[in-house]
């Protein structure tokens, strides 16, 4: 139950803040310029663009988040809470992960591709890891044009690769372990050795949330100056 209203009281803030309303008019224009795009590019077109965005929102916005978090010392009170770490990254991330995969379903949906829950897998998959990248910078960060800056590099090491593999700039099988490259052949639907990338999601999934339970835990521990 408390895991339940840690998450419903995330969903209020995303709302508060105007992410949700952000995405309503975002999935809108991105229909929008599906619907002038040729048949034959839809499909390659849509999967650029929820890679880049829906699957990436947590990247994005998890800085914001928790920037108002600090601002209002509602960290402060999580850490002399009963609330775990796990808990707390856990109701951080599927707000992202639910309306990232929501506005990448209506945009697959838009572009009529095919494989659709694969799709849907990888975009699920896909935001839970930039939400926890997100949130693993955004713990070391005091400002938003600090979280902006730190997030380049991921931004840069995970996207370009996917990019540049999705145009078949490249086209070795072994760049599965990329985890860019890994989403956004679930994202865009491709069954030819899906488990391989499934299996690469999950792995750096799990090394990126230990890494970030780690920070958050010394994050609460810290604060005030002084460790707990």
């Amino acid at each position: 139950m408390r895991l339940i209203n840690l998450v419903l009281s995330e969903f209020r803030l995303l709302y508060k803040y105007g992410i949700v309303f952000l995405y309503v008019i975002f999935t809108i224009i991105y229909i929008a310029l599906l619907s002038v795009i040729p048949n034959a590019a839809k499909q390659i077109v849509a999967s650029i663009l929820i890679f880049t965005d829906p699957a990436a929102m947590g990247l994005f916005f998890m800085g914001a988040m928790v920037l108002f978090e600090k601002s209002q010392r509602v960290e402060s009170s999580i850490g002399v809470s009963p609330v775990k770490t796990s808990e707390y990254i856990i109701a951080k991330v599927v707000p992202f992960m639910t309306i990232g995969t929501l506005v990448g379903l209506v945009l697959r949906l838009s572009a009529n591709c095919s494989n659709i829950l694969l799709s849907l897998i990888g975009v699920a998959l896909s935001s839970v890891l930039f939400s926890l990248c997100g949130l693993l910078v955004s713990t070391r960060i005091q400002s938003l044009n600090s979280f902006m800056i730190a997030t380049i590099p991921f931004e840069i090491v995970i996207c370009v690769p996917a990019v540049l593999y999705f145009l078949k700039m490249i086209k070795n099988d072994w760049w599965i372990a990329h985890p860019g490259i890994a989403a956004i052949r679930l994202i865009s639907g491709n069954s030819n050795l899906w488990y391989l990338s499934f299996c690469s999601m999950i792995t750096w999934m799990l090394l990126i949330y230990f890494v970030c339970k780690k920070l958050v835990r010394k994050s609460f521990s810290t604060m005030g100056g002084a460790k707990i």
